[in-house]
């Protein structure tokens, strides 16, 4: 499946306009809520549908190996 211009365009028109909806629906939802929710809402979708079909060249990796460094804050 090859993704064209005109479906971004299509995908980008619609979640905007989901935006605009629940943004209307909610007068008092923060704006910068809606767009957060969708943008993390796409990237997963993004992230889902380019998973290692298990034909790939190179090894699935695996978890993050644990350094066992304790987090530093910086501020004072």
């Amino acid at each position: 499946m090859s993704a064209t211009p005109e479906s971004f365009d299509s995908a980008f028109t619609k979640a905007v306009d989901l935006g605009n909806k629940l943004a209307d629906k909610d007068k008092d939802a923060d704006l910068w809520d809606i767009a957060d929710g969708l943008l993390a809402g796409a990237i997963q979708y993004w992230l889902y549908s380019r998973q290692p079909c298990g034909s790939a060249p190179f090894p699935i990796l695996g978890p993050a190996p644990r350094t066992g460094a304790p987090l530093v804050r910086s501020d004072p």
